[in-house]
């Protein structure tokens, strides 16, 4: 029996299982071009999320374990499977074993081993750490998500690393295979240059949209509800790798938040300033406010309020609004209007600390602001300066991971026509200028291009992360927790 046929006796069958399916068609014709490629030993492949590559990885795991190996006498060989984190690869152990059992055959897990009991051969899975890869003999292995794994601190891919010691521990089997799943990220990282060598004598390539993939569970438009921010689904779901280093936004988008003010009721506003950090620097002002529309109602419309269980099943007041037409009570539906997160006076400031201080603690006066939002630079400074002032003020950490969730926020807002931003050119200009870049160690990064300033655009940022953590009072996470940022002391 060839490694396809037993591939697709193992899929037939495991698909007969309550709430399993068999292999998508895409699948099929991958593996039948793998397996039957006459010397190919390696499969590259850039899938959309979704796309089933964790159950076909299994497949292909478990068509390895059962293809027929020399293994010495006392030894016990194993298919490695490297996941992306530890939770991930901590799933894998009992997936396998259950799906050995379904197929009749007897094996052991232990942690995340498991151990055919009739035969050397064994699985493991492990998060993608270089000192995890040591210690056994391997007859094939699974990179699973390969193009997001990180080091332990976060820092850098470890793949081109952990792939050299997994194929050194498949040495003494030259009929080892390897397969290399991902999600794309960028053009640069390991797995897409190992994907941009093609199909080679020792290696084939595929690529697989969400939809196409797994068509039965995932269509495009599903997708395109899941995420509406063009870039990420591009790269999650399409399959496409982001460039090395391109627009953080919309051009388009950015010159949509540059419009007339919006009307609606104005919540209280809070301060938000980035500090000068030296050099060509510039010390910026702005405040920030959610805007919530103001929503009238037709002359015959009234509510009635009813007691009705919720999606929990606990039961709540449920307001409704009733109106008549052709002589029947009918539900009126408001319009589906959004409130908008609003950047205003937003301004350079020049002068000593104090005088800085002194700025600010005027400009809070004249908004009915008394929170003042920074981030971390200078941060002793001006916690002591505004407390003088009578100010409170709150510091948030520029992290790589919280100026990423900021900025699919900011996109979310932009997209949703829900910010807008006072006119001021020397924001506009740094909010198109402002770049995500995606460095060869995997890190995104986002800043402004080559010397340009971002002094302006970090206000956007800091507003947003105050924002994400329920500061600015109107908001939703401000909303959900029941609390007026502005006035708790």
């Amino acid at each position: 029996m060839s490694r396809y046929e037993l591939f697709c006796r193992i899929d037939d069958r495991l698909a007969e299982q309550p709430g399993a399916h068999r292999r998508p068609q895409w699948w099929d014709d991958h593996y039948r071009r793998f397996y039957e490629h006459p010397t190919a030993k390696r499969s590259i492949l850039q899938v959309g999320r979704g796309g089933d590559k964790s159950t076909m990885g299994r497949r292909f795991a478990e068509t390895e374990m059962l293809s027929r190996w020399r293994i010495p006498s006392g030894e016990r060989h194993y298919l490695a499977w490297a996941s992306e984190n530890t939770d991930e690869a901590n799933q894998r152990p009992w997936q396998v074993e259950q799906d050995f059992r379904a197929l009749g055959i007897p094996c052991t897990r232990s942690g995340n081993t498991v151990e055919l009991d009739e035969l050397p051969i064994g699985f493991r899975s492990f998060a993608c750490r270089i000192g995890a890869v040591s210690g056994f003999r391997c007859i094939g292995f699974v990179c699973d998500e390969e193009a997001k794994w990180r080091n332990a601190d976060g820092s850098s891919n470890p793949a081109a690393e952990v792939v050299a010691s997994l194929r050194a521990m498949c040495v003494t089997h030259p009929d080892a295979r390897e397969l290399h799943l991902s999600s794309p990220l960028s053009t640069i990282d390991y797995h897409a240059e190992q994907f941009a060598l093609g199909d080679t004598d020792f290696q084939i390539v595929g690529h697989a949209a969400s939809w196409i993939a797994n068509p039965d569970a995932i269509s495009e438009a599903r997708t395109r509800q899941l995420e509406r921010d063009e870039r990420i689904w591009s790269r999650e779901y399409a399959a496409i790798p982001s460039s090395e280093l391109s627009s953080a936004f919309s051009q388009a988008h950015i010159d949509g938040c540059f419009g007339d003010q919006p009307s609606g009721n104005f919540h209280d506003c809070i301060a938000i300033v980035d500090p000068n950090r030296g050099g060509a620097d510039r010390f910026t002002l702005g405040f920030a406010s959610w805007c919530s529309p103001i929503i009238e109602t037709p002359f015959n419309v009234w509510f009635t309020r009813e007691f009705e269980p919720d999606e929990n099943g606990l039961r709540r007041w449920v307001t409704k609004y009733l109106m008549q037409k052709d002589g029947k009570d009918v539900e009126w539906q408001p319009p589906d209007l959004h409130s908008v997160l609003c950047l205003f006076a937003t301004t350079a400031l020049s002068g000593s600390g104090d005088q800085i201080a002194d700025t600010i603690a005027r400009e809070c006066a004249l908004r009915g602001a008394c929170l003042v939002v920074s981030d971390q630079g200078e941060s002793r400074f001006f916690e002591a300066a505004l407390r003088q002032r009578g100010l409170r003020s709150e510091f948030r950490a520029w992290t790589n991971q919280n100026k990423a969730e900021a900025i699919r926020r900011i996109r979310r807002l932009m997209a949703d026509s829900q910010l807008w931003i006072a006119p001021n050119e020397t924001m506009r200009k740094e909010l198109h200028s402002y770049a995500e870049q995606i460095t060869s160690s995997g890190n995104i990064r986002h800043n402004a291009r080559g010397s340009g300033h971002d002094d302006f655009a970090a206000l956007l940022m800091t507003a947003t992360m105050a924002d994400l953590d329920g500061l600015i009072p109107g908001g939703v996470v401000s909303r959900r927790s029941g609390r007026n940022i502005v006035n708790d002391s």
